[in-house]
């Protein structure tokens, strides 16, 4: 899943969130933040849910090409687990 732009809460704009979630919810979701100029509360939500149900489904969801900045974001909440590069080992959601 690449995604750009600002990752802000987009169950406004996706009415079937949910139902999204369960599609994308799989044995190894990769999400590349290599395009994302930045991250609100929601957004890191959004990213946390989808971890918990690719969890769920035995998977697990690993972020690739995160920015500094975003990468700083993700360490303060304590997302950097789900980083997924050559400096930070792979670990499960």
């Amino acid at each position: 899943l690449r995604l750009s732009g600002r990752l802000v809460d987009a169950r406004h704009a996706t009415p079937d969130w949910d139902e999204c979630l369960q599609r994308l919810a799989s044995e190894h979701v990769t999400v590349d933040l290599g395009g994302v100029t930045d991250i609100d509360a929601r957004g890191l939500g959004m990213l946390a849910e989808l971890a918990r149900e690719t969890k769920a489904v035995g998977g697990r969801l690993s972020v690739t090409s995160a920015s500094p900045r975003i990468r700083r974001i993700l360490a303060v909440t304590h997302l950097d687990a789900l980083l997924d590069d050559r400096r930070n080992a792979t670990l499960a959601a």
